[in-house]
């Protein structure tokens, strides 16, 4: 059974318009031990998602993984409370850390879509399980068009 957190998730991910390009996902993760992250961590974040939408859709993974030009994807770095440990950083038991993909085309965020209804219950960075606690959307499925019609609010940058 889904947990809760990840149930509202699936949800809204079921609501996003069909024609949404771009949409940001963060994932509240957690350990269940201490753990040192290898230096490259990331590529295996890398891996361990486009392993995630390959096993529904492998074309879209392979699209993912050899787009040559602008990446259709991103995804971050975790983050979180971690301790500097000789060469690599370290992974407290219980600490949350968070990470996020974001989707820039409408086949990406219709993959995403997908995903989010099958999520798995942990991410498995090497031989770390982090347990997914929650899934939120930060940045609202949306289009182009429609993030460019937006009026700017808040922040404004003078140069004089």
């Amino acid at each position: 059974m889904t947990p809760p957190s990840q149930k509202s998730a699936t949800i809204a991910a079921s609501q996003w318009p069909q024609t949404s390009e771009l949409v940001g996902v963060q994932f509240s993760l957690a350990a269940d031990r201490d753990y040192d992250l290898y230096p490259q961590y990331t590529i295996g974040l890398h891996a361990w998602f486009l392993q995630q939408i390959q096993q529904f859709d492998p074309e879209l993974s392979a699209y993912l993984h050899d787009h040559e030009s602008e990446k259709p994807f991103a995804i971050t770095g975790l983050s979180g409370e971690f301790v500097a440990h000789s060469r690599a950083l370290h992974i407290q038991r219980g600490q949350r850390y968070s990470w996020q993909v974001h989707g820039f085309s409408r086949r990406t965020v219709a993959g995403l879509a997908t995903w989010l209804q099958q999520l798995p219950k942990t991410l498995v960075l090497k031989d770390l399980p982090l347990t997914i606690q929650r899934v939120r959307t930060v940045l609202p499925a949306t289009t182009y068009a429609e993030l460019a019609a937006a009026p700017w609010e808040g922040n404004t940058v003078s140069l004089s």
